[in-house]
């Protein structure tokens, strides 16, 4: 009987930083550790088959069966923060500078969106349906970008923009976190050095609840049922803030209040703190898929488990000399009836530059674009209902694929029809007919003048072509006759510094053969 496995992974920054995964449940044992490896906080990701780290401007790659090194790929700027989206496929990394970069690892394609923030990106999460992104930055903005826009090839023009801006903080961005919920009102916490703590709906753009906190948070996380976030101290400890439970006064976040109105959160409040330990500063928080158990990462290089359900602390386990900047729990394994992956990711795709800069001058799908991945399992799968899937497994082209393609086509002729219009109405006829009141014949006529106008355009250009070469011409042969008068006299120049004898060898001149020479000259 196969037993239910929770494993999770963790980074540190330093000199002697390093990587792990370590089995959480039902044992504690080290599986995979990659050492000299060091991550900045907000700096790794991790897929079902591969480890992301971003260090300065590089970003290494790992393969996280056995943590060996896959690909080091550097970048223009200095990365500060990454996460992943769309099933592991896509890597969105932030950058000093402002700007926000998308890497498809299976394709190699690489966008790069404008500098819509002023200072460098701290923080980046998505949402769990990777319809949303949001950017946390040190300007005190968090910007929300829509997912699709951002890989559609039809905005490949570096027009990019963020859909919503959330900015109620007065000071640079330390953490956000999404809810779970991804209908009409996904949540979303955001925190500052403000010690402010905003809750969001994000599709409105509806600031709900101002919390003021007693230290400045450094980690965020929503629990499973996105009744409360948990959020991390500068001091090390934890505390559960709960939407629904802070008096009956202010018992639902979604009650009508004055959202600018803030409410002081009482530090004595669902605080987790370990009496004994000396944690240091939250860098990073995940909480277990059954809502139970809680890992954070410490500046002392301590793991610390809190138990949720008691609210306490539980232990703590001193995995590295350096400060833990990033822990999260990886989806569980061992499950009855558990859906296998559609496809495997075995190595990932290097950005190509030029192939960018192709995607952003062709706003179409380019020939050579190739998606790099191994199908897993039985395609023809009843329970399988992507119509990407229902395409490939198709004797031919489905007919929904030819009615979508169809309807695509007419949205594109409804918009090109009012450029049509002014263009035809540079060949209206005087007498006032319009092209489609006349007979075929008149058409067929009307073309005729026009193609015969072309014609008289292009004879003249050919006519000038020709007297361009000529010129042309002219000006190499003049160009040729001078280049021969000039070395002509640099022979005879070099004929006067000369004297010969009868036998063809050369003497130096007398003096009086050159006072002879200067006055016959």
């Amino acid at each position: 009987m196969a037993s239910l496995i929770e494993n999770f992974c963790a980074s540190s920054a330093g000199i002697d930083g390093s990587l792990l995964i370590s089995e959480f449940r039902p044992l504690s044992a080290r599986k995979v550790v990659v050492k000299n490896h060091s991550a900045a906080e907000n700096c790794m990701a991790v897929s079902d088959s591969h480890i992301f780290v971003a260090n300065s401007a590089v970003v290494h790659v790992f393969k996280r069966e056995n943590g060996s090194k896959e690909a080091a790929i550097p970048f223009k700027e200095q990365i500060t923060s990454i996460t992943l989206a769309l099933g592991g496929t896509v890597l969105f990394l932030g950058t000093e500078g402002g700007r926000l970069l998308l890497w498809e690892i299976c394709t190699g394609r690489l966008v790069t969106t404008g500098q819509h923030h002023l200072q460098a990106i701290t923080c980046l999460t998505a949402d769990s349906a990777s319809n949303f992104l949001l950017s946390g930055s040190l300007d005190s903005k968090v910007h929300a970008w829509n997912i699709l826009d951002l890989i559609s090839f039809t905005t490949s023009d570096g027009s990019h923009a963020p859909v919503r801006t959330l900015s109620k903080h007065r000071g640079p961005i330390t953490c956000l976190s999404f809810g779970h919920v991804t209908g009409s009102a996904p949540l979303v916490v955001t925190a500052g050095t403000d010690r402010e703590l905003n809750a969001w709906e994000l599709h409105s753009e509806t600031l709900l609840r101002t919390y003021l906190t007693p230290k400045t948070a450094t980690a965020l996380t929503f629990d499973a049922a996105d009744r409360g976030c948990l959020v991390g101290y500068e001091d090390g400890t934890l505390q559960l803030l709960d939407f629904y439970a802070l008096g009956m006064k202010h018992a639902s976040i979604f009650k009508q209040l004055d959202p600018h109105t803030p409410i002081s959160v009482a530090s004595n409040r669902a605080h987790y703190q370990a009496e004994s330990q000396n944690l240091g500063r939250v860098h990073s928080l995940s909480i277990s898929w059954d809502n139970t158990m809680i890992i954070s990462g410490h500046e002392s290089g301590n793991v610390a488990t809190w138990n949720m359900d008691r609210g306490r602390f539980a232990t703590a386990n001193k995995l590295f000399n350096s400060p833990v900047t990033n822990v999260m729990f990886l989806p569980p394994t061992g499950f009855l009836n558990q859906t296998p992956a559609r496809f495997k990711v075995h190595n990932v795709v290097k950005p190509s530059l030029a192939a960018s800069m192709d995607y952003l001058t062709n706003p179409i799908v380019p020939a050579g674009y190739a998606f790099h991945v191994q199908f897993m399992g039985d395609q023809n799968d009843s329970d399988n209902d992507s119509g990407f899937f229902e395409a490939l497994n198709h004797p031919g082209v489905p007919a929904s694929l030819i009615d979508e393609g169809n309807e695509e086509l007419a949205a594109w002729s409804a918009q090109a029809a009012p450029s049509q219009s002014a263009e035809s109405a540079e060949f209206l006829p005087l007498d006032g007919t319009t092209p489609q009141a006349m007979t075929q014949a008149q058409q067929i006529e009307q073309l005729k003048e026009q193609l015969a106008a072309v014609q008289r355009v292009q004879q003249v250009s050919f006519e000038q072509l020709a007297e361009f070469r000529e010129e042309k011409r002219w000006w190499l042969e003049e160009q040729t006759r001078l280049l021969r008068i000039i070395d002509g006299s640099s022979k005879q120049n070099c004929n006067v510094g000369k004297a010969s004898d009868p036998r063809g060898n050369y003497k130096r001149p007398r003096v009086d053969d050159v006072d002879d020479a200067s006055g016959d000259e």
